[in-house]
């Protein structure tokens, strides 16, 4: 019998630090990506335009293809950049609507508003060109 109880409890104990460290994991996960998000918030107001970070992706690769000639794919390259820029700027409207940790309600319309306008911004200049 003791076997057994021992055997139990030594399995309850591991699980009960298992899911301790899953629960660690994850708040440090959660925490990383929340601070990762409002720190591109705080650039993008910063600038009142998208982080260069996102920029860097793409503008080694538009540049060698532009040195090699390749126009054509490097124009497209460019309208898959803007289209990206784009699509990330809606995925932190959306994330700002959302969210608990803003400041205040002004503070949320404030950097909703210049999020929406350099939206725009890069959503002109994808269909002018």
């Amino acid at each position: 019998m003791t076997p057994i109880l021992i055997t139990i409890l030594g399995f309850l104990i591991l699980l009960g630090l298992t899911m301790a460290g899953l629960l660690w994991y994850l708040r440090a996960i959660t925490g990383v990506l929340v601070v990762s998000k409002h720190k591109q918030l705080e650039r993008i107001a910063t600038l009142n335009d998208i982080p260069e970070q996102w920029k860097a992706k793409y503008n080694e690769r538009i540049m060698k293809l532009h040195q090699r000639g390749d126009h054509v794919k490097s124009r497209k390259l460019q309208e898959a950049a803007k289209r990206s820029y784009v699509r990330r700027l809606r995925r932190l409207s959306l994330y700002l609507r959302k969210t608990r940790l803003v400041d205040s309600e002004e503070t949320r319309a404030y950097t909703l508003t210049l999020l929406d306008s350099v939206r725009m911004k890069w959503e002109d200049q994808s269909s002018h060109g």
